[in-house]
């Protein structure tokens, strides 16, 4: 029995040193890995206190005191406004900045370099040039350096009509190319009487018209889109398709006063208001120089029904100066019958609603159409 005893005891001791054994490794193991992530971790740490830290840059400013350029004062707002640092600004002149402007391919000013820590900026507004972060996406008026002038000047020249209050204002079209960032250094006003060599030098058929020169070029947009609405000649940029109203110069008259007759039926009381035809010429700009609202029932009214063989009312009756408004007549004559005084009637009343039929003296509901 001791024997056995002995035995059994004998035999279970290297299992014991084995088990003891993987417990140290496992547990060295264990500390290690505990020490690589307790490392990871502190490095992660002082990454994201570090990433979190301002960035400390340094602005340089080239600037040639340009006073028509376009200012870059809301871009360097707006790097301020980021998680940087500024440690140092400055401004240099154009010859103070020389080897800068060489080092950096810069071309337009006023320009903005930005050095120190750009690998912890965000400054999407700015490219990379070499070492820093610089400025190029300089809006118009701006220095060219290559050209060694100011370049996206230009100037206006507005020619009115004589005695004609209603027409098209250049003006109009004047503050559009303002607010699409054309930069107009100065605008003249002239008379008919003071333009007559400008009209005669351009051939100018119609007024009021607007004339642009200076660095019109400079403004892609405007330049691609100015055949549209007029031509160039000798750099300057001449508007020919006025809007109505305008002065015919050719034969000294005044087109685009458009005359409106509204034909209703107050009997009708469930026919659609015949007003709706207004809204509509006002949305096309039509200038309405004339306007009356007559009733089928009154004698004008039966007159009118028998001079243009009406059929259906409510309509209406444009005159012929409608022609000046090439958007709304390529639509409204489409819709109407041209009449021997060249005015046109309109015809689709069923498109407009509930009309009445002068043929039957009915009322009809049209039935809408499916989409």
């Amino acid at each position: 029995m001791a024997n056995l005893k002995k035995l059994k005891q004998t035999d279970f001791e290297p299992v014991i040193h084995i088990l003891i054994i993987t417990l140290v490794i496992l547990f060295i193991i264990n500390f290690i890995f505990m020490f690589s992530l307790t490392s990871v971790l502190n490095n992660k740490y002082d990454d994201a206190i570090e990433a979190a830290k301002p960035a400390l840059i340094q602005l340089t400013i080239i600037d040639n005191n340009c006073k028509d350029c376009a200012s870059i004062d809301s871009i360097i707002t707006e790097i301020k406004k980021t998680n940087v640092n500024v440690t140092s600004e400055k401004i240099l002149s154009i010859n103070e900045a020389v080897s800068l402007i060489s080092k950096y391919h810069i071309q337009k000013l006023p320009s903005l370099i930005v050095t120190g820590e750009i690998n912890k900026t965000t400054l999407t507004m700015l490219t990379q040039s070499d070492d820093a972060l610089v400025y190029t996406n300089n809006q118009l008026p701006s220095f060219d350096i290559s050209k060694n002038k100011i370049i996206g000047l230009v100037y206006a020249t507005i020619i009115k009509a004589n005695d004609c209050k209603e027409c098209f204002d250049p003006n109009l079209m004047l503050n559009g190319l303002k607010s699409s960032g054309v930069f107009i250094k100065d605008a003249v006003n002239l008379d008919e009487e003071s333009a007559k060599e400008t009209i005669l030098k351009y051939n100018l058929t119609v007024i009021p018209t607007l004339i642009l020169n200076g660095d019109v070029s400079s403004y892609p947009n405007i330049n691609n889109a100015w055949k549209t609405i007029g031509d160039i000649i000798d750099n300057n940029y001449i508007v020919r398709n006025i809007p109505a109203p305008y002065k015919n110069l050719t034969t000294k008259t005044i087109e685009g006063l458009v005359s409106v007759t509204y034909l209703k039926d107050s009997s009708c009381t469930t026919c659609y208001d015949v007003n709706q035809h207004k809204l509509i010429l006002q949305r096309f700009g039509v200038a309405i120089n004339n306007e009356k609202t007559i009733d089928v029932s009154s004698q004008e009214g039966k007159d009118l029904v028998a001079k243009y063989s009406i059929k259906k009312v409510p309509t209406i009756i444009v005159s012929k100066e409608s022609i000046a408004y090439p958007s709304f007549s390529n639509v409204f004559y489409k819709v109407s019958t041209k009449q021997i005084d060249g005015s046109y009637l309109f015809t689709s009343t069923e498109q407009m609603g509930t009309y009445k039929d002068l043929s039957t003296n009915k009322i009809v509901t049209p039935t809408p159409t499916k989409a």
